[in-house]
């Protein structure tokens, strides 16, 4: 019996700075770009669940962040408080997650740095996972101070949608039989590949919830969805093909930085680009890599229009002088008419690495 379960880590990045500074437990609190007072740039990473309260979400403008802090503040309530994103501890804190995961399950996949799929179809029931699972939950909070939520299912889809039902420090077990059913009364966006202009689509033909995708019948789906009314139809029944992938690929190890204010000359893009493309060699220097092969450059101009230019060499890179060789040279068309020909500001850099061995 194939038996999948999604592990989400609880307000990860927020979770991890309260850990290392109690002082901060019981107040609202937001990892993400400095507000600077209402007049910062960037957004939030990850609030915690009292901020949330506030109306305050991953993938806010930090400056709309702010001021509802601001708000909350005027309404009697506590301040948020603004940390900015230390990545280095939160890689930590997810390797030593993942370790006692390993200790429990053979067979699982890191999805991210905050989430992994299990594969517990080694268990002889579903009873079974469902105790494995708890005493795995309760470990990682007992050893690491750090709750998650767990979801169970037939498969990843329905695990993944299962581990957003009850959150912090919930448990969703969906048996196979139950699949359609626990899908039925939810909203369409819950399935994946559903966003707003799709999702806007599917409305104006009152299809509102799952169940309406379940009763609607085929020959319609196909006019509404075209190409893909098969494969939404399918999600709408909990079915899903993906599998469990054991093979952990580090895809890449980047930095990135919004300016406060846009800049414009030369020298200075130059210098800022080679600052962050040094960021990036440390945390590559303490990793466990030795080499590289391709360089991103990310570029966002002032009209908020985002370039990306890369080079993957045949030889492998190894030093510091290397990356910053090849930054440079994928800057330097941003400088002149090739690839800025309106001479727009600069508003983000972002210098990435990949194919790391």
């Amino acid at each position: 019996m194939k038996i999948v379960a999604h592990l989400d880590m609880d307000a990860f990045f927020t979770s991890v700075e309260e850990k290392e500074k109690p002082y901060l437990k019981g107040l609202p609190l937001v990892v993400g770009s400095d507000p600077i007072g209402g007049k910062g740039r960037g957004v939030v990473s990850t609030s915690n669940y009292l901020a949330r309260e506030y109306g305050i979400y991953s993938a806010m403008p930090i400056r709309e962040a702010w001021r509802r802090s601001e708000y909350a503040k005027i309404k009697g309530r506590p301040s948020v408080i603004f940390i900015t994103p230390e990545s280095r501890r939160y890689s930590e804190a997810s390797f030593e997650v993942e370790k006692i995961i390993g200790e429990f399950i053979p067979k699982y996949e890191k999805a991210s740095i905050d989430e992994f799929y299990l594969d517990l179809s080694f268990c002889e029931s579903f009873e079974e996972s469902k105790e494995l699972c708890l005493e795995l939950q309760s470990e990682i909070l007992k050893r690491q101070k750090l709750s998650s939520t767990i979801g169970i299912g037939k498969n990843k889809l329905i695990a993944k949608i299962a581990s957003d039902y009850k959150k912090p420090f919930g448990f969703t077990a969906v048996e196979e039989s139950r699949s359609a059913e626990f899908l039925s009364p939810m909203s369409i966006s819950v399935l994946p590949g559903i966003g707003p202009k799709t999702k806007t689509i599917m409305e104006n033909f009152l299809l509102f919830k799952v169940r309406d995708i379940q009763l609607a019948k085929p020959e319609n789906l196909q006019k509404i969805l075209k190409n893909r009314w098969k494969s939404i139809r399918d999600m709408a029944y909990g079915e899903s093909s993906s599998e469990i992938s054991t093979e952990e690929v580090v895809l890449s190890m980047g930095e990135q930085e919004t300016f406060l204010v846009d800049i414009d000359k030369q020298k200075e893009i130059m210098s800022r680009v080679i600052l962050i493309a040094d960021r990036v060699f440390e945390r590559f220097r303490k990793s466990a890599f030795v080499s590289f092969r391709t360089v991103v450059l990310i570029v966002r101009f002032s009209d908020f229009k985002s370039h990306t230019r890369s080079v993957t060499l045949k030889a492998v890179m190894r030093g510091k002088d290397e990356l910053r060789r090849q930054i440079l040279k994928l800057v330097l068309p941003f400088l002149d008419k090739r690839d800025n020909p309106g001479s727009k500001s600069v508003r983000l850099l972002g210098v990435r690495i990949e194919k790391l061995s």
